[in-house]
Formats: structure tokens, C-alpha cells, sequence
């Protein structure tokens, strides 16, 4: 639900430097702060990024004004491909949670990759099928799961991504999970407040640590049964 199946083609991208400097051919590295915009929705298109290192939060606004979370993007993922047959503006937002470092590959470089590379070319479309399947089961998830499941996948996701740390701190505000939620930042403080009562987390100065991944997964296990 939270995050797109894009790494492997990210990390086919990465994996292929080499060709990629025999075609004349360069990434361009960028550092972001906490809260930074990487790009707008409606920036001309420039080129994609591939997720190195930190995390991205993917928006978009419906109205002009209010932003909806879509998700979250985690290492290898990439941004900005689903706009790069479009050449023309970028058709979300995209803001750096925490400090994030990124590979910049400009739309030239890349269609010159494609090009090279058929079966890369290939696995980009099935990423974009892919992605579109993703943000259709993220609505269903919303109309019909309650706030408290979604915040037990959400929090599962993100341990099951961390790796083998039994502890894990979340890199996101409570107002960025309340809008990944689709939720208010009260009603998620409230059922936060309840997983701590069953010491599944804490909550230090709006930090969310997870005190035990086996205790969450086998608490979403059993919201599942119910």
C-alpha cells in the first residue's frame, strides 16, 4: 500500500553505470533537506530520480490547493517515470523526509538508456501497469479499512523495509503519517496512544518508535483474523 514496485528497475539503472559512461552518459547526484521540494506538480519536466539514500513523500493536489499523500518512496525507488513519456510537467509532488540523497538523470540521457538497453525499456512499462494497480488498491485501502488497520500495515511496511532491527524509529512527523493515513493528526495521536498502551511502540516528543517488530507483525496478523 505504501510504497511503489519500482526497485528493481531503479537498481537495474544504477547497475548499468558502466554503459552508461561508454554512451558519454552521467547521473548527477543531489542532496536534499527535511522538507525540501525535490519538484512540483506541473514543473516542466526535467528528467528522473532514483532514490539512493532518506525517504520521499509523493503528493498530489485535486483541487490546486490541498495535497494528498499517494506514498512513500523508499531507497531504489524511482521518481518522476511515469511522467517521462509525457515530456511535458511533472504530474505529482515530491518532498524529502528527512535528509535524502538522489541520482538525477536527465530526460535526454535516459531516452538514450531506453533505447540501449530493450529490456529495461520493457520493464519500465510493466513498472507503470505496476504503479497504476498500486495507487487504485491505495484508494480501496482507504474507503475500506479503518484507521487503526492502516496504521498497523503502515508501520509493518516500514519495519519489514528497515531490515533486521528488532527497534526501529520512523523518519516521518506525526503530520506526515496522519497525511499518508488519510487521517487527522489527533484521531492518529489517539490510536498511536493505544499501541503504546500495548507496548508495541513509543512516543518520545512526536517520534514513533517501534519497540518490537515481532510483536507489530503478530498484532497485524491478528487484525487481519478479525
Amino acid at each position: 500500500m505504501f510504497s511503489a514496485p519500482s526497485s528493481h528497475i531503479a537498481k537495474k539503472v544504477l547497475a548499468i553505470e558502466n554503459r552508461l559512461s561508454a554512451l558519454c552518459l552521467k547521473t548527477e547526484v543531489k542532496q536534499f533537506a527535511d522538507s525540501e521540494v525535490i519538484f512540483n506538480q506541473k514543473q516542466k519536466f526535467t528528467g528522473i530520480y532514483t532514490l539512493e539514500k532518506g525517504y520521499v513523500k509523493i503528493t498530489k493536489s485535486t483541487d490546486g490547493h490541498h495535497a494528498v499523500a499517494l506514498w512513500i518512496a523508499f531507497p531504489s525507488d524511482i521518481l518522476g517515470l511515469e511522467d517521462f513519456f509525457k515530456h511535458s510537467a511533472y504530474s505529482a509532488n515530491a518532498i524529502s523526509l528527512g535528509k535524502s540523497r538522489l541520482q538525477f538523470i536527465a530526460t535526454a540521457d535516459f531516452q538514450k538508456l531506453l533505447e540501449n538497453d530493450r529490456q529495461l525499456y520493457f520493464e519500465v512499462f510493466a513498472f507503470l501497469s505496476q504503479k497504476a494497480n498500486f495507487l487504485e488498491a491505495k484508494t480501496l485501502d482507504i474507503a475500506q479499512k479503518d484507521t487503526h488497520i492502516r496504521l498497523l500495515e503502515f508501520l509493518v511496511f516500514f519495519v519489514q523495509s528497515d531490515g533486521k532491527h528488532e527497534q526501529v524509529e520512523l523518519p516521518y512527523s506525526i503530520d506526515n503519517m496522519a497525511e499518508i493515513l488519510s487521517t487527522t493528526k489527533n484521531y492518529l495521536l489517539k490510536k498511536l496512544f493505544e499501541l503504546s498502551k500495548e507496548n508495541l511502540l513509543r512516543l518520545e516528543h512526536e517520534k514513533v518508535i517501534i519497540k518490537s517488530k515481532s510483536r507489530l507483525l503478530a498484532a497485524r496478523e491478528n487484525s487481519n483474523g478479525k
